[in-house]
């Protein structure tokens, strides 16, 4: 620990001791007084300890609940506003299947890949088209049901359909491209019909086997509804929040380290639903003031940064002391803190322990490297007569601090410590 003792010129501390009543400009701008007996003292100590939360009961409540407010009306319902969510009959993310029970869609059962030619619009193509294909010139018409009257016998359905991928065929979609016969063909009287101006005659009817029949018809009513569905939660996404679309608004996109979204840490704490601006404001100012007011049950959390650093000094009569305190530190934790690092000085009776001062608490906020500087005075004796510093004792300046313990394991290293002492004497 480096100490110094600096004695300024007379004028220049003038300067310095800004606010301390020893300067006077009268009309005539002449000076009337200048302070005598004047010195500053340095005291300097690189620490490089690192600083963890302060376990502290009375404040602990008051700022987990102020951190947890600010972290639902500033995070949670930011990234996750109220149209993201439904609240009725059940609360539930919206376009999920807790707010709708077709969501989400079974996959699609085909492909451009496993089935050319068919995309999501035109799902059912895959199932195949059951039409007998008939030969050229030679005609076949539909004979009620799943069933056609044909010129020729022996023939094949227009297209088969594909077989579905797995995951749709997990999901229920049958895959018809493996049973056989297609048709049960029986000859029929013939009977002749014009169709086109052309006089036809048929003499086969081409009826889908019950096998097939039943496949099929499950193929249909599966990409039917997963059509339908999937247009449902496209509309259900693009209409979320005014127009603005769900992607855009609500961001459920799982984090790597949790799994889950802003949107899946709100449906797990109803809480955050209630929580305001002002029901945030007023908690930060409960915790904050338990700090900083002179009558605050918190004042008891604060812990001396290094009982090793600490400047001392005996009071001297007339005399008046300002100290200012300097830290340097980087956080090392990561990510951003909504809270504060608070710092503080007490002047300590040396002989027996008695606090005679404490000075406002400083707050930092605790984001990004940082330097605090930051000052206190006292005078020997108070405006009211009390007498504060007794010529002769002796005192210590000690720097206080306080990292609240909001259990996001915060912990900051000290760099470097310095404490100023300015003391006049008149």
């Amino acid at each position: 620990m480096k100490r110094k003792l600096i004695v300024f010129p007379v004028v220049f501390m003038a300067v310095l001791l800004f606010g301390g009543g020893y300067v006077l400009f009268g009309k005539e701008q002449s000076i009337k007084y200048l302070p005598r007996n004047e010195k500053v003292d340095i005291v300097t100590k690189d620490l490089g300890i690192t600083l963890e939360e302060t376990s502290c009961t009375p404040a602990q409540d008051l700022f987990q609940k102020a951190t947890r407010c600010n972290y639902c009306v500033n995070t949670l319902k930011v990234q996750c506003p109220d149209c993201c969510m439904v609240f009725s009959p059940n609360r539930a993310i919206r376009c999920t299947s807790e707010a709708n029970s077709e969501f989400p869609c079974d996959p699609a059962a085909f492909s451009s890949v496993n089935c050319p030619g068919v995309g999501l619009d035109n799902q059912s193509s895959g199932c195949g088209n059951l039409l007998p294909k008939a030969g050229k010139g030679k005609t076949c018409i539909s004979s009620g049901a799943s069933a056609w009257k044909c010129e020729e016998d022996d023939l094949s359905p227009t297209s088969k359909g594909c077989p579905p991928v797995s995951k749709a065929k997990e999901a229920g979609c049958t895959d018809c491209s493996g049973i056989s016969p297609v048709y049960k063909i029986e000859d029929i009287e013939t009977t002749t019909t014009t169709t086109s101006s052309t006089t036809v005659k048929l003499s086969h009817k081409y009826t889908l086997t019950s096998s097939y029949n039943t496949c099929y018809n499950n193929c249909l009513a599966y990409t039917n509804s997963q059509s339908q569905c999937r247009k449902d939660f496209d509309a259900c996404k693009s209409q979320a929040c005014g127009g603005a679309g769900f992607d855009a608004k609500c961001k459920n996109s799982p984090d790597p380290a949790t799994g889950k979204g802003k949107c899946d840490e709100r449906l797990a704490w109803p809480e955050c639903d209630n929580f305001t601006t002002s029901d945030c404001v007023r908690m930060n100012d409960e915790a904050n003031g338990c700090l900083t007011d002179a009558d605050g049950q918190c004042h008891s959390c604060f812990r001396q940064l290094d009982p090793d650093f600490f400047y001392r000094f005996v009071a001297r009569s007339r005399e008046k002391i300002v100290v200012m305190w300097q830290i340097t530190s980087t956080p090392k934790f990561q990510g951003d803190a909504p809270t504060y690092f608070y710092t503080m000085i007490k002047i300590i009776d040396d002989n027996t322990g008695r606090v005679v001062h404490e000075s406002l608490v400083n707050q930092k906020s605790f984001q990004g490297s940082f330097s605090i500087f930051s000052a206190t005075a006292q005078s020997a004796v108070e405006e009211d007569g009390k007498i504060v510093l007794d010529t002769g004792t002796p005192y210590r300046v000690e720097i206080y601090y306080f990292i609240p313990p909001i259990g996001m394991n915060l912990n900051i290293q000290i760099d470097k410590v310095q404490i100023i002492a300015v003391r006049t004497r008149h």
